[in-house]
């Protein structure tokens, strides 16, 4: 196997490739090391707030985003724009900071600030929704704030976001033995990071062999600190790789060659005027892992085929791409696309943002499309309605790309280098691709066909191929809503897994992203074309291609003084429709209504080709009553119109667009076919097979054929059913007649009457995002009222029907146009959603008169008698009783404000879900048994439920209060979430009841749960005297903490019973006959039996509280953690712990025989706490304690010269004789007090912390070389340091008795002289630093600092 000296010939450079091996090697063992940990801190995390917030463990909330719980404006997270305010993070209703509804999401924001080191997590990167669920997600508020938004786990972070959540995250303090900062020198972390992006961005790959032996020695002193990461596996497996590669001997797998190459190539690649000279000393590694690609290329003359690809390639661009019609619906007028081009108006939709309700502000490069933090996108989507100039872009970014200049710095989309990074850019056309699924066939056929001759087109496919297998390209596929598999199986043209390299940038309307078989994953970016961003530019350079000799300034003055006298300055949406709007104001036909600007078009269009005959025959439609050429070409249009409408809604969905010659003279003749042609309506282009030679014709625009397709409709109503058939069998391809209904709307609004309950029905039918769907459909009909009011049609004509409404100023359509549809439809609408509690943008017809006591108009609904479900998501005021008359009703979800509620009437309501500040009278829910779901907060008052008969789910919350037989008869109730007052609630007539959860002032009858077989999670924080559970027989989950009184069987029948916690009363309790329990933690007035354990053979985790004259531990086999016991008397504890078990005994009362327990053989015990009366204790055995914490009347016993390797921290306040601590050598704290009799400490090199206050021997400390505190007592007898026993800088604390008389201190007779009793006090002090001189001593202190103070403190300093 080659080594890494192989690879360069320098050897600066392999020092280079060995610190990159180096970092990714600690970096494998901190990211285990750092997931760990994170786990803890957010188990912590959670557990803290579920305590603070009395929460069941298994409490958790996802439904608040990060938005929401930040305050807006927030610095350096939120960006402002004058009246839209927040453009980023606050840009939509659902994202406006509002607290947590359980206040849980709200505790764990504040727990993560305090954890963070400065007080500043990076809240961009992380997903609030996610902090219960994945650790990671509380991790990354701990990375770097930008580039790590798609980040979500430990192996996917980089070495520098590791190291910044160790560096960040306060938790890690206590992890490692030195002070963690950013900046300072002694931080390991900190030199760690600043290797890592040494090696990451050094400009030339080169590193001197100082600087890569410091790396190394950085590396495996991190990896060895002594605190935690010494006895990590990890990390020890990392260092003995370090030290391996440090002398050359770590055998590096092919893997990880091979990976270390891939790392090297691609900063290679990043360093542009170097990489040529480096590529070529990667020769011979590069041939064995890569197959030396450039080599190969070189041999078989690959290289100079490729060259001559990119030379044809750029050229074929240049000639076919560089024009653009003038307008899209004028193919022929073409201009130059350096004069014709405008900056368009792009926008990027953040991912989450399902509805698409929210952009952010114009993109302004291609980076910000291309890229996503810095890393190259694989699929971006580009969306924008038709005629926006999406296709015109796609070329602009081709031609670009074959542009040779530099960066434009002062132009939007300027930054050529972000295209330069694709050695090819492949442009294809997804209309003209048929039914073809694979890309490169795509490529083939539209492309590589058209450079390369018949005879090379195979060698030119091959080289294609390798071209997107090795090399960095970017597919264009434009115009991805003309394209359908034939199979109707793929959502996307397949691209193959070996063309990893390739970017891919679709171009779409907006519909097709509603397609459910888009999934996510597969997409990087989402950008919105919403047109130009200078329409005026626009319109000037159109009208300077149509008056080159007038003065286009004042020309484009006038146009736009029309535009806003006419107020139509709304039209000029797309390149396509300004240019139409321009050439007709030039011809003097300026209108609002887009079926006559069409109508103009298909005039203008039917001139070319008209033979100047005089027949007339007028159309009955408004919009072509004075178009001259179509009225005497009808039969034609009427021709187009059939044909545009049969491709649309009867042909298979790969013809819709694109039709053959021969299927095509199914709809008109060959003569009628030429008239088309002529008149450029249709387009024909050849397509050329091996076998064949074929023709296919597609209309000139999408939208030309929307609108024929619309004529035909107008003039056959009866076709609406065959429209209705295809949106039944093309489900995912509803918005098909979105554009087409506009149109109607314009030619027949009887049609369009007719046609809009389609509408209304299908857009119901997704279930996901199915609030895009309602507000797509709303869209369309306002856009249809807009275009049949400028076609003279009165309100009275216009009856569109629409059943769903969503009420947003976020959708950004006319009030006024929208509180029509919403008037005409008062006694249709089925389903409202409301974001909006600003007067302005709720429809007058839904306010009540204004309301002096509340100051405020209150909303009323009582006008939509028929509505099914509402939805209120804003803070809004209701009217009372307005709720009353909705006998349809059956789903209610409100967040705003209403008093004294009363749904009794809704007989029909199947779901509610209330939250905020309401009231509601008694009888709100009385008589409504088609209920099945119920979360209710507010106050309501002797709350009855009895008569909801199919209730499921409950949720209630707040200061309701509850009539005793509130549940009675509920037998299909299976969830149950209780808080309120209630005086004896009993549920034993909820037979199906699967889940209970009680809390607040209520009052549980003692037979409350009786036979409730079926019951498996309980959680009580209520009343109840006597509760007996022993028919509860498939309980698993049990939690009590109340004052409850629990039988003394009441646990008996709980054979399938897991987790038990009682916080309660119980008197002589037994579990022992729940053998599958793993969790016990009982505290409280209980008394147990002798056996309560016994049998337990499942149990891991115990922590109990209560009385027991004995108890036997010795059966429970798999116990692994024994967190307290507070007992009267411990008979024995069991003989096999688990690792990292920790004991804690108390001992409160009871007799004064002494307690024995030897823990022989408990090799695994961890970690010991015991507070106990009359205990005899042998430890000799517990040979990996690492924690011991003794207080009380307890005698060690055994041998007291501890050999405990493993022991850290040492707290004793006992008695013990002849104590020898010199064998414990990792310890780092000890604290003594008490009858204690100290022997030995010598040999203590990780000790830090000394505090004795005992009786000891002279101790010689000087080899505890990390000692920073010593904390003595004064005593009678003589306290010795041994001379120089103490390192630099030893911090001393001496402790003076209350019990002494400091005056009556006396050595070698009586001090009466205050200036002897100061010397007493230096020489005695002396004695401690036998360094110091008298002198430095006696101006240290004042007699009255040694007299009157208890502690003297004085930093010891040699030389």
């Amino acid at each position: 196997m080659a080594g890494l000296a192989d690879v360069f010939s320098e050897q600066e450079r392999t020092n280079w490739l060995k610190s990159c091996l180096a970092v990714n090697i600690a970096k494998y063992a901190l990211e285990n090391i750092v997931d760990r940990e994170v786990k803890i801190v957010q188990s912590r995390i959670v557990q803290t707030v579920q305590s603070q917030l009395n929460l069941p463990d298994t409490a958790v909330c996802t439904s608040c985003c990060t938005a929401n719980l930040i305050i807006c404006p927030t610095r350096g997270i939120c960006k402002t724009m004058g009246q839209l305010g927040c453009i980023n993070m606050h840009d939509s209703p659902l994202k406006q900071f509002r607290p947590c509804r359980i206040k849980m999401c709200d505790k764990i924001r504040d727990e993560i600030i305090k954890e963070h080191r400065y007080g500043q997590p990076s809240w961009r990167n992380t997903s609030a929704e996610h902090w219960t669920t994945n650790h990671w997600h509380i991790a990354k508020c701990f990375l770097p704030p930008d580039g790590y938004t798609a980040v979500d786990s430990a192996p996917e972070t980089d070495f520098n976001g590791v190291l910044s959540v160790m560096l960040n995250c306060k938790h890690f303090d206590n992890l490692v033995s030195f002070a963690i900062s950013q900046h300072r020198s002694t931080c390991l972390f900190s030199k760690a990071r600043d290797i890592g992006r040494a090696v990451r961005h050094n400009s030339n790959c080169k590193i001197k062999d100082n600087d890569l032996q410091d790396t190394f020695t950085t590396l495996i002193d991190l990896l060895s600190d002594s605190t935690c990461l010494a006895q990590d596996r990890y990390a020890q497996e990392a260092i003995t790789k370090l030290q391996q590669l440090r002398i050359d001997k770590l055998k590096i797998t092919e893997a990880e060659m091979s990976q270390l190459l891939k790392n090297a190539h691609e900063t290679l690649d990043e360093i542009k005027d170097v990489a040529e000279n480096y590529m070529k000393e990667m020769k011979h590694l590069t041939q064995q892992f890569f197959q030396s690609l450039r080599e190969q290329k070189r041999e078989n003359g690959e290289e100079h085929a490729i060259q001559d690809f990119s030379k044809r390639l750029k050229k074929f661009y240049n000639e076919n791409l560089r024009n653009v019609p003038l307008t899209p619906l004028f193919p022929s007028s073409d201009v130059s696309i350096d004069k014709f081009y405008t900056t368009p108006y792009i926008s990027q939709i953040p991912k989450n943002d399902e509805n698409n309700l929210n952009n952010t502000g114009p993109v302004q490069n291609y980076s910000h499309i291309l890229n996503t933090n810095g890393k190259r996108n694989r699929n971006v989507f580009l969306q924008g309605e038709a005629g926006m100039g999406k296709s015109t872009f796609a070329a602009k970014i081709v031609l670009d790309w074959c542009s040779e200049g530099p960066n434009k710095d002062d132009d939007l989309f300027g930054d050529l280098d972000s295209l330069k990074v694709f050695m090819f850019v492949f442009i294809i056309t997804l209309k003209e691709a048929g039914g073809e699924c694979e890309i490169t066939k795509m490529i083939k056929e539209q492309i590589i066909d058209m450079i390369y001759a018949d005879i090379e087109r195979e060698d030119a496919y091959i080289l294609l191929n390798k071209i997107m297998q090795s090399q960095i390209c970017l597919v264009i596929q434009d115009g991805l809503d003309e394209w359908m598999d034939k199979a109707d199986k793929l959502a996307l043209p397949r691209l193959v897994l070996n063309h990893s390299d390739c970017s891919v940038l679709i171009t779409t309307r907006h519909w097709k992203m509603t397609d459910e078989r888009i999934k996510e994953s597969k997409i990087d970016c989402v950008s919105e074309l919403k047109g130009v961003l200078y329409p005026y530019k626009l319109s000037k350079m159109v009208l300077s291609c149509l008056f080159p000799h007038r003065n286009v300034e004042d020309e484009n003055e006038r146009f736009r003084d029309d535009i806003e006298e006419k107020e139509i300055g709304d039209l000029l949406l797309s390149p396509m429709l300004i240019s139409l709007i321009v050439c007709c104001w030039a011809d003097g036909m300026l209108t609002k209504s887009l079926c006559k600007l069409y109508s103009t078009l298909l005039d203008s269009l039917f001139k070319k080709a008209s033979n100047g005959g005089d027949c007339i025959r007028p159309s009955q439609l408004r919009c072509f009553r004075k178009r001259k050429y179509v009225q005497q070409n009808i039969e034609y249009l009427e021709v187009l119109s059939r044909t545009a409408f049969k491709m649309m809604f009867t042909s298979k969905p790969d013809r819709s667009l694109l039709i053959d010659d021969t299927h095509l003279l199914e709809y008109m003749s060959a003569a009628q076919k030429l008239f088309c042609l002529k008149s450029g309506v249709l387009t024909e282009k050849k397509c050329h097979n091996k076998t064949y030679q074929r023709s296919f014709c597609t209309f000139i625009h999408k939208s030309v054929q929307e609108f024929l397709s619309a004529f035909y409709l107008a003039n056959n109503r009866d076709e609406i059913r065959v429209v209705e058939k295809y949106i039944s069998e093309h489900s995912n391809d509803i918005t098909t007649i979105h554009q087409v209904f506009v149109f109607l709307c314009g030619m027949n609004i009887s049609a369009a009457n007719e046609l809009s309950p389609l509408l209304d029905e299908i857009s119901g039918h997704s279930k996901e995002k199915l609030l895009d769907q309602i507000s797509n459909t709303q869209r369309v009909l306002i856009r249809g009222l807009m275009e049949a009011e400028a076609n003279k049609y009165t309100h009275n004509e216009i009856n569109l029907k629409l059943s769903r409404f969503v009420i947003s100023s976020a959708l950004d359509v006319p009030v006024k146009a929208f509180t029509f549809v919403l008037a005409v439809n008062l006694s249709n609408v089925k389903e409202l959603h409301l974001f909006e509690n600003q007067t302005p943008f709720l429809p007058q017809i839904l306010q009540a008169p204004y309301d002096k006591t509340m100051h405020c108009n209150l909303l009323n609904l009582s006008p939509c008698p028929n509505l099914e479900t509402i939805a209120i998501y804003e803070e809004i005021m209701l009217l009372p009783n307005s709720l009353c008359s909705l006998k349809e009703l059956r789903s209610l979800t409100l967040q705003g404000k209403c008093d004294d509620l009363d749904l009794s009437s809704c007989l029909k309501l199947e779901q509610i879900d209330i939250d905020g500040e309401n009231t509601f009278v008694q009888k709100c829910f009385h008589g409504l048994v088609n209920l099945k779901y119920l979360k209710l907060r507010g106050k309501c008052k002797e709350l009855d439920l009895s008569s909801c008969s199919n209730l499921e789910q409950i949720d209630i919350d707040g200061e309701n209060t509850f009539v005793q037989k509130c549940f009675h008869g509920l037998v299909n109730l299976k969830y149950l979430n209780l808080s309120g007052k209630c005086d004896g609630l009993g549920l034993s007539s909820c037979h199906n009841l699967e889940q209970v959860c009680i809390d607040g002032e209520i009052t549980l009858l003692p037979n409350g749960l009786h036979a409730l077989e079926k019951l498996k999670h309980v959680n009580l924080r209520c009343k109840c005297i006597s509760l007996d559970l022993s028919f509860c027989t498939n309980m698993e989950h049990l939690i009590i903490d109340s004052k409850l009184c629990v039988l003394r069987n009441a646990l008996c029948g709980l054979f399938n019973l897991k987790y038990l916690k009682l916080w309660c009363k119980c008197d002589d309790l037994d579990v022992s006959f729940c053998s599958k329990l793993e969790q016990i933690d009982i505290d409280g007035e209980n008394t147990f039996v002798q056996k309560c354990l016994d049998g337990l053979v499942n149990l891991k985790h115990l922590t109990l509280m209560g009385k027991s004259d004995e108890l036997d531990l010795s059966s429970c086999h798999h116990l692994q953690q024994v967190r307290e016991l507070i007992l009267q008397k411990l008979k024995t504890v069991e003989k096999r712990f688990k690792r990292k078990t920790k004991l804690r005994l108390f001992r409160k009362s009871g007799r004064k025989t002494p307690l024995i327990i030897d823990f022989a053989h408990k090799r695994y015990l961890r970690s010991i706490n015991l507070q106990y009366t009359c205990l005899v204790l042998n430890l000799s055995f517990c040979l990996n304690l690492e924690t011991i914490n003794i207080c009380g009347d307890i005698s060690m016993v055994g041998s007291c010269n501890l050999s405990l390797v493993n022991l850290k921290t040492l707290t004793l306040r006992c008695k013990c004789e002849q104590l020898d601590l010199s064998l414990c050598l990792n310890l780092e704290t000890v604290c003594i007090e008490g009858d204690i009799t100290l022997n030995g400490m010598y040999g203590l090199k990780s000790l830090k912390f000394l505090t004795l206050l005992c009786s000891l021997k002279e101790i010689d400390l000087s080899t505890s070389a990390k000692l920073e505190r010593i904390n003595i007592c004064y005593s009678q007898n003589r306290i010795g340091l041994v001379q120089h026993s103490y390192r630099e800088h030893v911090h001393i604390s001496i402790f003076i008795p209350l019990c002494i008389d400091i005056k009556s201190i006396k050595t070698n007779g009586a001090i009466t002289k205050e200036r002897d009793r100061k010397a007493w006090w230096i020489n005695w002090i002396g004695e401690l630093a036998d360094d110091l001189t008298l002198g430095e001593l006696d101006d240290a202190f004042t007699l009255d600092e040694l007299d009157d103070a208890f502690t003297l403190d004085y930093v010891l300093k040699q030389n």
